[in-house]
C-alpha cells in the first residue's frame, strides 16, 4: 500500500544497542531498506565499553546527524531504561522498538502504521522470526523458529 504524504505520520524506530556493533549494522541497514520512509532512528548505546562497539558508534555520528537521526548514549542501565530514554527523545507519532539484534523486513514499518491506522489501538506485537548466527537469513523460511504469543513453530523442519 502506499501511503500519500500526508497519510505517512512519522515513525521512531527505538533500537537499544551495547557491545554488539556487528548486529546493530545489521538492524540498522534493514531499517535504511524500509518502504515506508517517513522515520527517524532514536538509537541509544546502554554502556557499551567494548572498542569496537565505540569506534562503530562514533563512526556512525556523523551518518546520523545528516539524515537527524538521534544517538544517544547512557550508563548500562538495561534495555528498559534506554527504550525509556529513547521513547522520551522521540518525535514520531508512533514508535517501533527494536533492539540491536533485530533484523526488520523491508514492509514492518508500512505494515505497523497501516495496522495502527486500521485498527487505532494503542500497541501493536508481531511474529518474531528467529535466527542463529551472525548473518539474518536470506528467506523467512530459514530462521530458527517463530515466536508466536505462546508457543514457536520451526521453520526448518523436514516434516
Amino acid at each position: 500500500m502506499c501511503f500519500s504524504r500526508r497519510a505517512q505520520p512519522k515513525v521512531s524506530v527505538v533500537i537499544t544497542h551495547r557491545n554488539r556493533p556487528g548486529m546493530l549494522k545489521q538492524a540498522l541497514q534493514s531499517v535504511t531498506k524500509q518502504t515506508y520512509k517517513n522515520i527517524e532512528v532514536v538509537l541509544v548505546d546502554d554502556g557499551s565499553d567494548r572498542p569496537d562497539a565505540l569506534d562503530y558508534l562514533r563512526r556512525l555520528k556523523p551518518a546520523f546527524d545528516r539524515r537527524g537521526w538521534k544517538l544517544l548514549s547512557q550508563p548500562n542501565r538495561y534495555p528498559g531504561a534506554a527504550r525509556n530514554l529513547a521513547a522520551s527523545r522521540a518525535t514520531g507519532e508512533y514508535l517501533l522498538f527494536m533492539d540491536d539484534d533485530n533484523v526488520a523486513k523491508p514492509n514492518e514499518v508500512s505494515t505497523f502504521v497501516r495496522a495502527m491506522q486500521a485498527s487505532g489501538a494503542d500497541v501493536l506485537t508481531c511474529f518474531l522470526d528467529v535466527f542463529q548466527g551472525e548473518w539474518p537469513p536470506v528467506k523467512a523460511r530459514h530462521g530458527a523458529f517463530r515466536w508466536t504469543d505462546r508457543k514457536s513453530t520451526r521453520l526448518n523442519s523436514s516434516h
